[in-house]
């Protein structure tokens, strides 16, 4: 989140405990997997106050905050795939969290005990970063009223002759109860609060130059490989709260891809899907507000790659969603993709596309131009292009692309199939 101290990619892992049970949860039920995918949607700093509700069988009410234009995405992958230099810094990492939007991955040591970070690559920037010894993002098994703390020495070895820093973590599992948001509603939901300071010195003085506190609450539900909500706060920005929460889950399905464009001046949904041998049927869902949805219409399960055609004509930005419906009957929600009615308009053509396509904004300027694979990883940009240029998809694989272009009305996102 925007105010959160970004010394390290926030990671927690969460455990539940239903009305009546004591929790208990071990790693298998909430470690990471080569595969998972996490998709953050995050929400203003306005009208977000302290968290003060804390105890058992509570009720939690976030459905009414708002959303803001900032959204990320994680993947976890092999790290021995990345080809970064954190790959050769961290060998005894076997999970890496791969974040796009960012240009961060962190590098992980599960185990049955513990979930370990052992660093980070910020590779936008060319920075790395280390833990020693490695920092303790969660343990296993972990019960209801548990409390842990850690401490960590954090090392940028490009500065590492200038300044050293000490971490400390307590994290305590305060809470438990329903969780509402604005796209689900949870039961058995646990929270966690975690306190982290940071003591910067200089190289050979006992005295730090800089402490730093943040405070995060995390929100979570067993079996679900993510946070449900983060609520944030630091020492740098007394006060004031941030928050993210989770649009879409990579257990039971994952879905990637999803977006909105339009088609024949209609609405036009695409996505793709993986692991549904359990889910019956996709619901797809509209709304006016962002907030309110209903349903109208339904796609069938089959294949990986989806779309969905809205006979419908907005006078208004409209938003979409997919509910997945799992053949038990319980309900998961994809992504909410943006339509918005203006007179530029962003289009991709020809959709689906076997080789060249061309990216359309009715634009008497070149605009800036980005093209992200499922994996949110940026395969093309150009910051002059026209919509005059082709662009070659020859080399890339097959499946769902995210188109974000920019104006001077500001970015506009759109989508296409690449067979």
């Amino acid at each position: 989140m925007k105010n959160r101290v970004n010394i390290f990619l926030a990671l927690s892992l969460f455990v539940s405990i239903g009305a009546s049970a004591q929790p208990v949860i071990t790693a298998a039920g909430v470690t990471p997997v080569v595969g998972d995918v996490f998709k953050v949607q995050y929400a203003t700093t306005t009208k977000l106050n302290a968290p003060t509700i804390r105890g058992a069988n509570v009720t939690w009410d976030y459905s009414k905050i708002i959303d803001s234009s900032f959204t990320e995405s994680t993947k976890y992958v092999n790290p021995a795939g990345l080809g970064l230099p954190g790959s050769d810094s961290f060998r005894n990492a076997t999970l890496a969290a791969f974040d796009a939007t960012n240009a961060i991955v962190a590098y992980l040591n599960p185990t049955s005990s513990s979930l370990g970070m052992l660093g980070e690559d910020y590779y936008g920037a060319g920075s790395l970063n280390k833990f020693s010894p490695q920092r303790t993002l969660y343990y296993f098994p972990c019960n209801y009223q548990d409390s842990h703390t850690d401490s960590f020495t954090f090392i940028n070895p490009q500065e590492a002759a200038g300044y050293t820093v000490l971490g400390y973590d307590t994290l305590v599992v305060d809470s438990y109860g329903t969780l509402k948001l604005p796209n689900a509603t949870y039961d058995s939901v646990l929270r966690e609060k975690i306190v982290t300071t940071l003591k910067y010195y200089y190289t050979g003085y006992t005295q730090p130059i800089l402490i730093v506190s943040q405070t995060n609450y995390e929100f979570g539900l067993n079996g679900f490989h993510g946070p449900l909500l983060e609520l944030t706060t630091n020492s740098l920005n007394p006060g004031v709260w941030g928050a993210d929460y989770m649009y879409t889950f990579p257990l039971p399905l994952a879905i990637s891809g999803f977006a909105a464009s339009w088609q024949n001046k209609m609405p036009y949904l695409q996505w793709d899907a993986d692991n549904t041998e359990n889910t019956k049927q996709f619901n797809i869902q509209r709304s006016e507000d962002g907030h309110s949805f209903e349903t109208v219409g339904q796609v069938g399960v089959g294949g990986s790659s989806y779309h969905f055609a809205d006979n419908y004509t907005p006078s208004n930005t409209v938003y979409y969603r997919i509910e997945q419906v799992d053949k038990n009957g319980q309900t998961f929600y994809s992504a909410t993709a943006q339509l918005t009615v203006n007179s530029k308009q962003l289009t991709v053509y020809p959709n689906p596309s076997k080789g060249t396509i061309h990216v359309s904004m009715k634009s008497s300027t070149p605009v800036h131009v980005m093209i992200y694979d499922v994996l949110g990883r940026l395969v093309y940009e150009n910051k002059n292009y026209t919509s005059a240029e082709a662009i070659t998809t020859d080399t890339w694989s097959k499946g769902s692309y995210l188109v974000r272009a920019k104006d001077n009305e500001g970015w506009k996102v759109s989508s296409f199939v690449k067979e």
